[in-house]
């Protein structure tokens, strides 16, 4: 069945990906000039060499189907646990620990590289509007 798939987002390219798994012969159509969405990353510097996640800059994982996703990611040294104290402050100004038990997870060579990752396999037509 031929399907079409509206945004290259996180969503879009992993519903893609399912799809073009089952056997589907899947188009993903995205507005913008590249896909990821909020899985952003920028260049700048001397040779492009610093990278700056300008969308999403880390997660966490609760579900167990997007956990198997960050399995399988931190696998292809895409993701690693960000490890260290999280701390923030409250609406009452207090600050407050954050516990460990769902890590945060980010991408050392940019955000974006996830969204490639996802869409390597997959028909993408960019700076498309629908």
């Amino acid at each position: 069945m031929k399907i079409a798939v509206i945004g290259a987002g996180i969503s879009g390219l992993t519903a893609g990906r399912e799809l073009a798994n089952a056997g589907h012969e899947v188009v993903v159509y995205e507005k913008s000039g590249g896909y990821g969405g909020r899985l952003a990353t920028r260049y700048a510097g001397k040779n492009n060499q610093e990278k700056l996640d300008h969308g999403v800059s880390f997660f966490t994982a609760e579900s167990q189907e997007f956990k198997g996703l960050v399995s399988e990611l931190s696998s292809k040294g895409i993701l690693t646990a960000w490890e260290g104290n999280y701390a923030h402050r409250d609406e009452e100004g207090e600050i407050t620990f954050r516990d460990n038990e769902s890590p945060y997870y980010y991408a050392p060579k940019g955000m974006n590289t996830i969204g490639k990752y996802l869409g390597r396999n997959l028909d993408i037509h960019l700076k498309e509007k629908v």
